[in-house]
C-alpha cells in the first residue's frame, strides 16, 4: 500500500467534501484488510461515488503539487475518541513532501453537538438553480446555500482555466468586493476554486439581488403584456444616487477606485436595496512605502491557492495598480472621465469616480448619457475633445427633436453602451422635466474636465444633493402654507 498516496486521498476527500470524517475512519480500517488495499480503491468500492465524482477526486489528487508547499486546510473538528484512528491517516506535523496540514484546534472542554454538519465544499454546499447571466469571462448562477438555507449568486469563470493570469484577475474581483463591507456593496460569502470534470473553476458566492439595474429604471421598456413600468420620481432617483455615493465614498476611504461606474452597474432591489456591483476593473491605490510595481492586493486567496506571480512574471490585469500599461483604455466610454479616456491610468483616482458619478446624475436628469455615438472610439473622441452639453440644454434638444417628430412620448436614441452596432431602442415614458439650476451646477462641477475643478470628495457631492432635496422640501412647505392662507 502507498501510505503517502492514501494520506493525500484522505486529506483531499475531506477538504473537498467527498465524505465526512466518520466515514473516512471506517474506510481506513477496511484499507488495512490486505497488503494491496488502498484508500482510493476502498472509496470506489464502498462509497459508490458516481463516476463523475470519483473522477473529480482523482483530478484533485493529481492536481496537488507538493513542491509548491500548498496548504491543505480541513474545515472540521476531530470527533472525540478518534485520535488513534486519525493517526492511521495523518502524519504528526508535516508529510514527507513538505505539505503542511492545518486542523482547526479542538476545544477539549466543549464537545461538538451530534448534529454538527459534515464539512462541505463549493460542490456540495452550493446547489445550482439556473443561469442568471453570462459574459465573456464568467457567468452568474442562482444557487442554494445548503448550509444556511438561503439563495445566493455564484459567479464562476468560464474562460480557459489554464491561464493563471485570468484566474488571478477573476478572483481579485471577488476579493476586492469581499473586503468592502458596506450596505450598498453586494456581500461576498465565499471564494475558491472548485473541481468539476477535472477542471479547476474559480468562483465566488455573493448575495442574490432581486430587482433591476438603474439603467432599466431610467429607461423603462414595455413588458410582454405591453404595459410600461413607471419611471421612479426624480426624488427617488436622487435618493438612489445618494446611496451610490455612500458606497463609493466607503470604497475610496479603503483605497479602492471603481473605474466603471454607470447605471448598468447599479442594482436596485425589489425592497429598495441599492448596490454598486462589478468591481472587476477596480484600482487599488498604493500605500506609502509600497513600490511602483507592487500591487497592494497581491496575495490573498490567489497566494494561498498557489496562483501568485513568479519573479518577473507580468499580469495583464486591468484592475491592478501597476499592471495596466499606459495608453490602455478601460471602462465604459459614455461615463469615463477624460484622463481615463486618454489612457492615463496613473492619473485615475477618486476624482475620476466623481466624474462618473456626475455622468450617472446627468442621465438621471436627461434620460440620456452625457456622450453617445456610433461606436466606442467615436464616444472616446467626444469625451477627450468636446465640451459637455449642459443637462438643461440637452433636455431642450430632446423636446425639440420630439416636437419635430410629432411625439412627446417616444424618443429613439443610440445604445448608451457605446457598442459599434447601429441598433436603437425606444425610451418609453415621458420627456425629461426641466433641470433645476442647483442640480445642473452639481453635474457640471462633478464632470469638470480639469480634475482640480471637481468635488474634492464623494461626500461633498452627496451632501450637495441632500441640500437640494431639503431645499425642495422647504419650498413645498412654503407653497402649501401660502395656499392655506389664500
Amino acid at each position: 500500500m502507498d501510505r503517502e498516496k492514501d494520506i493525500l486521498y484522505a486529506l483531499i476527500a475531506l477538504r473537498d467534501g467527498f465524505l465526512p470524517m466518520e466515514k473516512l475512519f471506517s474506510l481506513a480500517a477496511l484499507r488495512d484488510a490486505g497488503p494491496d488495499a488502498s484508500l482510493r480503491g476502498v472509496i470506489e468500492s464502498e462509497l459508490a461515488l458516481p463516476p463523475g465524482r470519483l473522477a473529480d477526486l482523482d483530478a484533485a489528487v493529481a492536481a496537488y503539487r507538493p513542491e509548491t508547499n500548498e496548504t491543505i486546510i480541513l474545515p472540521l473538528r476531530t470527533p472525540a475518541g478518534t485520535a488513534d484512528d486519525l493517526d492511521l491517516l495523518l502524519p504528526d506535523d508535516e508529510d514527507e513532501s513538505g505539505g503542511t496540514i492545518d486542523l482547526e484546534p479542538e476545544d477539549s472542554a466543549v464537545e461538538p453537538p451530534a448534529a454538527h454538519p459534515a464539512p462541505c465544499s463549493a460542490v456540495t454546499r452550493f446547489k445550482p438553480l439556473g443561469e442568471i447571466g453570462k459574459g465573456g469571462l464568467g457567468r452568474v448562477l442562482a444557487a442554494m446555500d445548503t448550509v444556511l438555507g438561503r439563495k445566493v449568486a455564484i459567479k464562476e469563470m468560464i474562460a480557459s482555466t489554464d491561464n493563471q493570469a485570468l484566474i488571478r484577475r477573476f478572483l481579485r474581483e471577488g476579493e476586492v468586493a469581499g473586503r468592502l463591507m458596506h450596505p450598498n456593496i453586494v456581500p461576498v460569502f465565499d471564494i475558491g476554486i472548485k473541481l468539476e470534470g477535472g477542471r479547476r473553476i474559480p468562483y465566488f458566492a455573493m448575495g442574490l439581488i432581486r430587482g433591476r439595474d438603474l439603467s432599466a429604471l431610467i429607461h423603462p421598456k414595455p413588458a410582454a403584456d405591453g404595459a410600461v413600468p413607471a419611471r421612479p420620481s426624480i426624488q427617488r432617483l436622487l435618493a438612489i444616487f445618494q446611496d451610490i455615493c455612500l458606497a463609493v465614498a466607503y470604497a475610496h476611504d479603503h483605497g479602492v477606485i471603481h473605474r466603471d461606474l454607470k447605471p448598468a452597474n447599479i442594482m436596485v432591489g425589489d425592497y429598495g436595496e441599492v448596490y454598486v456591483v462589478d468591481w472587476g476593473l477596480a484600482k487599488v491605490l498604493r500605500k506609502e512605502g509600497e513600490g511602483e510595481d507592487q500591487d497592494p492586493w497581491e496575495g490573498g486567496f490567489a497566494q494561498e491557492a498557489g496562483l501568485a506571480k513568479g519573479p518577473g512574471e507580468s499580469d495583464p490585469d486591468p484592475g491592478s495598480t501597476a499592471l495596466t500599461a499606459a495608453g490602455d483604455v478601460i471602462g465604459t466610454p459614455s461615463y469615463m472621465p477624460p484622463e481615463q479616456a486618454l489612457g492615463k491610468i496613473r492619473e485615475v483616482d477618486e476624482k475620476s469616480d466623481i466624474y462618473s458619478l456626475g455622468a450617472i446624475l446627468y442621465e438621471i436628469l436627461t434620460f440620456r448619457p452625457p456622450f453617445t455615438g456610433a461606436n466606442k472610439l467615436n464616444i472616446i473622441a467626444q469625451v477627450m475633445k468636446e465640451d459637455l452639453v449642459p443637462p438643461s440644454v440637452r433636455v431642450s434638444e430632446i423636446r425639440l427633436s420630439a416636437a419635430m417628430a410629432g411625439s412627446e412620448d417616444t424618443v429613439c436614441m443610440k445604445d448608451a453602451s457605446g457598442d459599434s452596432s447601429d441598433d436603437e431602442f425606444t425610451d418609453a415614458g415621458s420627456i425629461p422635466e426641466d433641470v433645476p439650476r442647483e442640480l445642473e451646477g452639481i453635474v457640471l462641477k462633478a464632470m469638470a474636465r480639469d480634475k482640480k475643478d471637481r468635488f474634492g470628495r464623494v461626500m461633498d457631492l452627496h451632501d450637495d444633493i441632500q441640500r437640494f432635496l431639503e431645499g425642495q422640501k422647504e419650498k413645498e412647505r412654503n407653497r402649501r402654507n401660502a395656499e392655506r392662507k389664500t
